[in-house]
């Protein structure tokens, strides 16, 4: 079984542009970004 996780940005982190941040971090400790969805 593949082990998964979620990730929320909140609005606020959205508005600031913090996005891409979020995601280079994940990705610099080694995790997979294997699907991404912007809800608005």
């Amino acid at each position: 079984m593949t082990e998964r996780s979620l990730v929320l940005v909140k609005p606020d982190g959205f508005r600031r542009g913090l996005t891409g941040e979020v995601l280079r971090r994940i990705e610099a400790k080694g995790y997979a970004l294997v699907a991404l969805r912007i809800l608005t």
